[in-house]
């Protein structure tokens, strides 16, 4: 099993307030123990850059980590209806994605039977978008690499339809009316300008290797620009 999705599993696993134990996921997942130790520390990683308020914690009897303080409580029917509106209305998502997403939500959300059967109303009305590209996993890959504070090469479809390769310094991800994009700064030293790139038009992509000292530099003041951008456009529309 690859590394990602180990980390998916174990971050599946843990929310739902399960302990794992070393020995049998090794076991299971056919994965080394150093591989799994890597995981651990990288997930704990991920908790303190989410500023999540839950510990990774070990229970050295049992040989098993959980997490601290997890309850999982179910979504209010409000809640969902709010998410669920917000979802079919992007329009971003292919119906399968969007089928299983909305799933998963209704799953964790209370009287979930009534509102499955809602749900199949609600998608005979739902139009796909035209790209038909599994966004859900492109957005989950992208994550993991910003994460990791990788540099990576893209192969993005252009508009005059060719396929153009950009290395480039991922520095997060946004959503705008026309969809999903990814943020980005250029690998070159010359060219500073922050890039856009539409998430359904990255055919694939390859990490390179990490950034360096000042390429993280040039993440946090673009992620600054972005977030500050973000504000002056919701003040002017006020």
């Amino acid at each position: 099993m690859d590394k990602i999705t180990r980390m998916l599993l174990l971050h599946s696993k843990l929310t739902k307030g399960e302990k794992i134990n070393k020995v049998m996921f090794c076991m299971e997942n056919d994965c080394k123990s150093r591989s799994f130790d890597r995981d651990i520390e990288d997930y704990r990683l991920y908790l303190s850059e989410t500023f999540s308020g839950n510990e990774l914690l070990y229970d050295r009897k049992e040989n098993s980590y959980y997490l601290s303080g997890n309850h999982r409580a179910e979504l209010e029917i409000t809640e969902y209806s709010l998410l669920e509106r917000l979802l079919l209305d992007t329009g971003i998502l292919r119906y399968d994605e969007m089928k299983l997403l909305l799933e998963h939500l209704a799953s964790n959300t209370e009287n979930s039977g009534k509102l499955l059967k809602r749900q199949v109303e609600e998608l005979k009305e739902y139009v796909e978008p035209e790209h038909n590209r599994a966004l859900l996993k492109m957005h989950g890959d992208l994550s993991v690499v910003i994460r990791n504070q990788a540099v990576i090469e893209i192969k993005y479809h252009s508009e005059n339809d060719t396929f153009v390769d950009y290395k480039i310094i991922p520095c997060r991800l946004k959503y705008e009316e026309k969809g999903l994009i990814l943020v980005a700064q250029s690998v070159s030293d010359e060219w500073s300008e922050t890039l856009y790139f539409d998430i359904e038009r990255i055919y694939s992509f390859k990490t390179i290797r990490s950034q360096f000292k000042d390429e993280h530099i040039k993440v946090i003041e673009c992620v600054k620009k972005e977030k500050y951008k973000m504000l002056s456009n919701k003040k002017t529309e006020e």
